[in-house]
């Protein structure tokens, strides 16, 4: 049975409430710092993920009897997904982190507009 990775749904979950909870920030600096916090928590959490599926993979092959030359050969062939992550893993969350609070601020001024 295939497990949810609870990381990716922590890094899913994660920018959503904050874009959600950070209410009218006047302060741009306020708000700067919240956006740059979440992206490099999603970025840790995206570290997590991996090593979550890692745990995953190592449980199999040790569950896994006499295990095939192709599934070790799966399980060997991890690439580059750490590097991957280093280098791109950051970007890719405040890509994603700033999309949620530019959503939420769009909502928000809409809801606004249509009160007044």
């Amino acid at each position: 049975m295939i497990e949810a990775n609870p990381f990716l749904l922590a890094f899913a979950i994660l920018a959503l409430v904050a874009a959600a909870l950070h209410g009218k920030t006047q302060n741009h600096w306020r708000f700067a710092a919240m956006l740059a916090t979440c992206a490099v928590a999603c970025w840790l959490l995206l570290f997590a993920a991996l090593d979550w599926r890692d745990a995953q993979w190592t449980k199999l092959l040790e569950s896994t009897p006499n295990p095939s030359d192709e599934f070790l050969e799966q399980f060997n062939s991890d690439g580059a997904s750490n590097t991957f992550i280093l280098l791109f893993g950051l970007p890719a969350s405040l890509l994603y982190v700033s999309f949620c609070f530019g959503v939420s601020r769009g909502i928000r001024r809409l809801c606004h507009r249509a009160d007044a």
